[in-house]
């Protein structure tokens, strides 16, 4: 049994070394990103007494709910995450971050067109910053099916601290 685990394990490091750089180097960056963005949903949901599996399981089936408490939340998880400077979306932040967790560089175009369809869309002139978050996410949602009829999402927060939820669009 020893034995096994130490081949799976040669051979796994074996194909990260024969990952090109660039791979390496984006897997890595995700990975930073992961941690930071699991910091982040802690403390949001500290913050608003949420439970973190009720927001998973909502944005796991790409429901956005209409509900204050949501909404406060998700402008927290931006606020933490670095999406938004002062009372304005950093839109380079958010872009970043996704195209950080897609592994497919064939797929940057096509998250370059979603924020800049989210560019236009969310109108920034809230002062309810609560209902900007929630105007933002739901454009995120709205315009992944636009951008690609084909197109693997994942979704920002973590159905565990390992497991990634993603829907593929057809």
């Amino acid at each position: 049994m020893k034995v096994r685990f130490f081949l799976l394990g040669l051979l796994a490091f074996q194909v990260a070394l024969a990952l090109p750089s660039n791979m390496r180097e984006r897997i890595m960056q995700r990975d930073k990103f992961i941690v930071f963005r699991d910091k982040a949903i802690d403390k949001c949901t500290e913050t608003f007494q949420i439970d973190k599996y009720s927001i998973i399981d909502s944005l796991s089936q790409f429901d956005v709910p209409d509900e204050p408490m949501f909404k406060c939340w998700y402008n927290c998880f931006m606020q933490e995450m670095g999406f938004k400077k002062g009372r304005d979306i950093d839109w380079d932040v958010a872009k970043n971050y996704t195209k950080s967790q897609l592994m497919d560089e064939d797929l940057n175009d096509k998250v370059e067109e979603l924020y800049d369809n989210c560019r236009e869309e969310v109108p920034v002139h809230f002062r309810d910053q609560c209902i900007m978050a929630y105007e933002f996410i739901l454009c995120e949602v709205r315009n992944w099916s636009r951008v690609s009829n084909r197109i693997i999402i994942i979704i920002t927060l973590p159905l565990s601290y390992s497991i990634h939820v993603s829907k593929v669009f057809r």
